[in-house]
C-alpha cells in the first residue's frame, strides 16, 4: 500500500509524518493532483547524524560515491582539522533559503529548534563559533528591524 497517494485536484491534502523506529519515519496521507508544496515538521534523533544521511543520499543522487555508510553516526570526533581542510578542493556549496522563507517557519509553526539555530548560523556567517556573539548580532539585526 502507498505511504503518499496522489489524488484528485481539489480535495484536502492529508499528511502525517511518523516515527516508525529510531532514526526512521515515514510520511502517510494524500495530496491532491497539482497541490502546492505542503511543509510538515518533524523532530528527529540524532539532527546531526540525519543531516549526514541526507548529504551522503543527495550526493549519491549526482553521481557522487561516498565511501561511508548514511545510517552510521555522525562523529564529528574525526573531522579533520580546519586548516586541512581548507586546502582542500570545494566539490560543493549549499545555499540556504532566503532569510524569509527561515523566519516564516520560525513565526508559522513556532519551530523552535530553527530559532535557537538563528544565533549560531549569525554567528558562524561572521567566522566565530559560539552562542554568545551569535545572540549578539541577532540582537543587532533585531533591533534595526523594530523588533
Amino acid at each position: 500500500m502507498p505511504r503518499v497517494m496522489t489524488v484528485d485536484a481539489g480535495k484536502s491534502p492529508s499528511l502525517e509524518v511518523h516515527a516508525v523506529g529510531p532514526r526512521r519515519f515515514a510520511v502517510r496521507g494524500q495530496l491532491p493532483l497539482g497541490h502546492t508544496r505542503v511543509v510538515k515538521i518533524r523532530e528527529v534523533d540524532e539532527p546531526g547524524s540525519f543531516a549526514r544521511a541526507l548529504l551522503i543520499e543527495a550526493l549519491g543522487r549526482r553521481g557522487v560515491r561516498v565511501a561511508a555508510s548514511p545510517l552510521g553516526h555522525n562523529d564529528t570526533g574525526s573531522l579533520a582539522p580546519r586548516t586541512d581542510v581548507a586546502r582542500l578542493p570545494k566539490v560543493a556549496e549549499y545555499t540556504s533559503p532566503p532569510f524569509s522563507e527561515y523566519i516564516r517557519i520560525i513565526l508559522k509553526v513556532s519551530h523552535n529548534l530553527h530559532a535557537s539555530t538563528l544565533p549560531l548560523l549569525l554567528a558562524a556567517r561572521h567566522g566565530e563559533r559560539t552562542l554568545a556573539p551569535g545572540l549578539r548580532r541577532q540582537g543587532q539585526i533585531l533591533k534595526s528591524l523594530g523588533v
